[in-house]
């Protein structure tokens, strides 16, 4: 059977419904599988670091530091939006500091947005590299 571009298309198709169904599936229930992740988390690194103590390799604990989550601005601004955000909750803003708020939070969904572009667009090359591939090697045969 000579695999086509259409084939290869097609059947790529398929794939990536089903990967996103299975994708939408588990976002569903993310809430209710958030605590099991958790203590996975908090198992699997405790299991690290024994691990590593018992090679004789302190490089610090690693389930006791804190997970800063995802953080795509510079480290000061990173320390500026949390100190901002802390003080917003404690205390208030004023609208100096809730503007300078506004704009951190805006720059880093800017560069979540540009990284995430980047990516959608890495993965589309990806995708129309193989298929040119599949394409020449169909011709060929």
């Amino acid at each position: 059977m000579v695999v086509t571009n259409e084939v290869f298309l097609w059947v790529n198709g398929i794939l990536i419904a089903s990967i996103l169904a299975f994708i939408g599936s588990l976002w569903k229930i993310r809430n209710e599988i958030s605590p099991l992740c958790q203590i996975a988390k908090r198992i699997q690194l405790n299991a690290i670091d024994s691990w590593l103590e018992q090679r004789g390799l302190n490089i610090g604990s690693l389930s006791r530091k804190k997970s800063k989550g995802h953080n795509s601005l510079s480290a000061e601004n990173a320390a500026e939006r949390e100190a901002l955000t802390a003080k917003g909750k404690q205390y208030g803003l004023n609208q100096l500091e809730a503007n300078r708020l506004k704009e951190l939070l805006e720059e880093d969904a800017r560069n979540d947005f540009a990284n995430g572009l980047i990516g959608f667009l890495a993965l589309a090359a990806l995708v129309v590299l193989i298929g040119a591939l599949v394409k020449s090697l169909s011709r060929s045969s």
